[in-house]
Formats: structure tokens, C-alpha cells, sequence
């Protein structure tokens, strides 16, 4: 039995700055299923197709579908991408009528009957983590014993849509196989421009669950759990990386790296034995950090670290129950400026509740911290956070339906402010950038932390995307 991953076609609108200096990495949830299916399903045969690798539109991945003959398609759906999922399975089912199409991911958790009903394409949807799930619906299907005893999906069956019952069972980060890195091709993918020190470079993750309630974020997947790999095989996978596959940059991409500080020190422990040649960045919150953790870090070969900071305004950040403060904010950039690393920080415009003077403290609170790299995204209500049921609620979405889903990009105003129109708030995110990335002090300090040609390609080629971007925007 053939078994296809696809990871849709998707392209961010052309105002997001993203849409000029994003990464395109890896997509390890496929890989991590793809890994799993092959250990557990020896009668099945996986491929995955990367829309985004590829650079394809759907004129595209429909060249490239022709290429495989699946029984069986898995495609990874966000609630950004939910449109394109929808076409995606369209044109699957166009060239191969008899395929069966399974969708997993973070907005089939949250709302799986909506998936199946938005489509006659979609037949089944998996809640939660894919790994187990899909394996034991792979091998059902293959032995042809009926999907009813496979916990927690949904699918059709005589009209009707039927949910099948299961308790959410956390997975052991340690049983799982490395991801299936050997099924892609691994030069495609890259961090965002300007933001990695060499290549080839690649992604990690090493820990699921978050026990934090921030209001803008789902915990729909994995869980509030906080679950980490063991040091000693984040230690073997870094050195699978680096040996068979040549990579020399890691990018870290659990939530909240340094939540288990032990952990953390073990595994710089290791680095620092092994000596690999290999640099690597991470992220985290600004209160899970302390100076000696992050020169133990630093040493062990990473060089930036990047924060959620979300707001420079100590009322928002208590409205969404981010439980930090802007002193946590100060002292842990400081305290990783000293470490001898790059600072990164996130910002978002637009919670609700926000008003321009509030949006004001957070871009004069970005330029006071004076980051290495900074984002800032409009806030984007997703369906099964507190955020969206509130907004929702209280009348404040600005738009209803599936447009929700195709504005939740980033860079779109999608709740009323009281005193902020959706084109101020456009205009303040896109000149919280211009305000931020072109000013002298800003130039002068990358300038002079250039110390050899690859740091010197890396600032030219962040600063060319970030112009490209700078002269398409439109400031209405």
C-alpha cells in the first residue's frame, strides 16, 4: 500500500513581510509520521511531497502529483492553509478517484467535523498527535478490519459523520524514530534570511506541550503536558544531522526551549563534549532564562536566542495571560547580549483591547531593546484559543466563516479596536518595520558585528529581502 504526505500549496500575501524573508524548513510533523509508519507498517510505502520546498501553486503540484500513485493521502492542514487543503484534496481526488485523503494538524484538532463536512474529498480526519493514530488507521485500513476501533478521528460513514471515541495519550518523545529526513531533499530549506550564520541548516524539535494559557495559543495537538526528549538522543539526532546529512546550523523549534533548565545544561554538557561543527539558535520566554544557562549555551555553540514578548504594554500582557513582565523582558535580553549571543524578539499588534497608544509602547519598547532581529505580526484569532471564543463573543471578529481562516496570515486586521482602524493598525505594523530596520543605530550595530565574508552575505541577502518587501508595501 502507497502512502503520500503532502504539505499543500501555500503562499503568504505579498504585504507580509514573511512573504520576502521567511524560512521555508523542514515539515517535521510529516517526517515524524512518515518515521513512524515505516517502523511500525512494514507493508507500507511512504513519500512526501513538499508544496513549499518546491515553490509550487496548484498548477504545479498537480505536475508533481503525477509522479506517485497513492491508495493513501495524509495532508497537514493549518488554519491559514485550510483553502488550500481544500483544493489540494480536490485535485488529489481528480487524478486518483479510489484515494483515500486523511488530514491531520493543528486546525483539524480543533475542528475535525468541519474538516470532513467542508469537503466530499476529505474521508478522514485525525485528532492530536498523527504518529500513533495514523499508523493504526494505515494498518486497518490495510487489513481491511473496518476504522471504528481506530481512537479519536472522524470520517463518513451512510451519510453521516461519525467521531470515534479515545482518550489523548501523550507520546513518549524518546520512542519516537528521528524524523524521516532521508525522504526530502534537505538543500531545499533554509531559516529566514539574514537570521542564520551558515548552511546547510536544519530543524529540531525536542520537547511538545506547553503548561502556559497565553490567550492567542492552541494546545490543540500537544497538549498542556510539557514532554522532553532526553539530552543523550537530542545528542544522537544532532549528530545524525551533522554527519549524514552535512548540516551545520540547527534551529531549535520547541516553544519554550529552556523550560526544563536541566535538561538544557545536560545537553550543552554533551555539545561541549562531542565538539561538533555545528552552530544552532533557539527560542524561549524571558522568564525561563539565567545568566548562567545562557553562557553555558553560548559556549556550547549557540548564537542567538530568540522571545515572545508580544507587547511593550504591562496591561496587555496581563489581559492574555502571558505571565511575564517587560522587566523579565529587559533583563533577559540583557543578560544575552552579555552572553555574547544574538537577540531576537516577537511582537503582536492589535489584541483586543489595544489602542494606539498601547501599539506605541510596544514599537518605542522593540526600538529600547534593540534586538539583533525582531517580528511583528497582527494578531490572528484562531479557532479553539481564548482569544478567538472572546473576540468572538463579544461581537469583535471582523470577519465570519472561512475568511477568518484565509486572513490569518500575520499581517491582516482581523478584530475591532476601539480606537485603531484595521488601515491604522496596517500602517502601524508597517512602520513599527520601517521604524525599527532603517535607522542608523540598527545599520551601524550589524555593521560592525560582521566578521567574515558568510556574516557579511547573510546581512546583505536579510537586508535585500526585507527592501523587496519595503517597496510593495502600501500605507493606506
Amino acid at each position: 500500500m502507497n502512502v503520500l504526505l503532502i504539505n499543500p500549496p501555500y503562499s503568504l500575501v505579498e504585504y507580509n513581510v514573511y512573504s520576502k524573508t521567511g524560512a521555508v524548513l523542514p515539515p517535521l510533523g510529516l517526517l515524524y509520521i512518515a518515521a513512524y509508519v515505516r517502523e511500525r507498517c512494514r507493508n507500507i510505502d511512504v513519500c512526501i511531497l513538499d508544496s513549499s520546498a518546491y515553490k509550487l501553486d496548484f498548477e504545479g503540484f498537480q505536475k508533481e502529483l503525477k509522479d506517485f500513485q497513492p491508495d493513501i493521502v495524509g495532508i497537514t492542514v493549518c488554519t491559514a492553509t485550510f483553502s488550500g487543503v481544500l483544493k489540494t484534496a480536490e485535485i488529489v481526488k481528480e487524478n486518483f478517484p479510489h484515494c483515500i485523503i486523511v488530514v491531520g494538524g493543528p486546525h483539524v484538532s480543533v475542528q475535525p467535523e468541519e474538516c470532513i463536512s467542508s469537503s466530499a474529498n476529505i474521508d478522514i480526519a485525525v485528532i492530536g498527535e498523527g504518529e500513533v493514530i495514523f499508523a493504526e488507521l494505515l494498518e486497518s485500513i490495510y487489513r481491511k478490519v473496518g476504522i471504528n476501533g481506530v481512537p479519536n478521528i472522524v470520517y463518513k460513514e451512510g451519510g453521516k459523520i461519525v467521531r470515534t471515541q479515545g482518550q489523548h495519550k501523550t507520546i513518549d518523545l524518546d520512542t519516537l524514530p528521528f524524523p524521516a529526513r532521508d525522504l526530502i531533499n534537505m538543500r531545499l530549506y533554509h531559516p529566514a534570511h539574514g537570521t542564520y550564520r551558515r548552511l546547510p541548516a536544519a530543524n529540531m524539535i525536542t520537547s511538545r506541550g506547553c503548561p502556559f494559557r497565553c490567550t492567542f495559543c492552541s494546545s490543540s495537538i500537544f497538549g498542556l503536558q510539557y514532554r522532553v526528549q532526553s539530552p543523550f538522543k537530542t545528542m544522537q539526532e544532532i549528530e545524525t544531522l551533522v554527519n549524514d546529512y552535512g548540516i551545520r546550523e540547527v534551529l531549535f523549534n520547541d516553544d519554550v526551549f529552556t523550560l526544563d533548565k536541566k535538561k538544557t545544561a545536560e545537553l550543552c554538557e554533551l555539545l561541549l563534549q562531542k565538539k561538533l561543527d555545528f552552530t544552532w539558535s533557539c527560542s524561549t520566554r524571558v522568564n525561563l532564562i539565567d545568566p548562567p544557562l545562557l553562557n553555558k549555551m553560548q559556549k556550547s555553540g549557540c548564537f542567538a536566542v530568540g522571545y515572545g514578548i508580544e507587547s511593550g504594554d504591562e496591561n496587555i500582557l496581563e489581559k492574555i495571560d502571558k505571565d511575564s513582565s517587560l522587566k523579565d523582558a529587559k533583563k533577559a535580553i540583557q543578560w544575552t547580549k552579555e552572553a555574547g549571543m544574538e537577540t531576537r524578539a516577537f511582537y503582536i499588534l492589535g489584541f483586543p483591547g489595544e489602542t494606539k497608544q498601547t501599539i506605541k509602547r510596544t514599537i518605542e519598547f522593540s526600538l529600547e531593546l534593540d534586538t539583533d532581529f525582531v517580528i511583528y505580526n497582527i494578531i490572528s484569532p484562531m479557532p479553539g484559543t481564548k482569544l478567538f471564543e472572546e473576540a468572538k463573543s463579544n461581537g469583535l471578529l471582523l470577519y465570519e466563516g472561512r475568511e477568518i481562516y484565509d486572513k490569518a496570515n500575520g499581517a491582516t486586521p482581523m478584530i475591532k479596536l476601539c480606537d485603531v482602524t484595521p488601515s491604522e493598525l496596517k500602517q502601524f505594523y508597517n512602520l513599527a518595520y520601517r521604524r525599527y530596520y532603517i535607522r542608523p543605530r540598527y545599520i551601524f550595530n550589524q555593521l560592525r558585528r560582521i566578521r567574515s565574508l558568510s556574516d557579511f552575505n547573510r546581512y546583505i541577502r536579510g537586508a535585500l529581502s526585507f527592501l523587496n518587501w519595503n517597496e510593495n508595501i502600501s500605507y493606506e
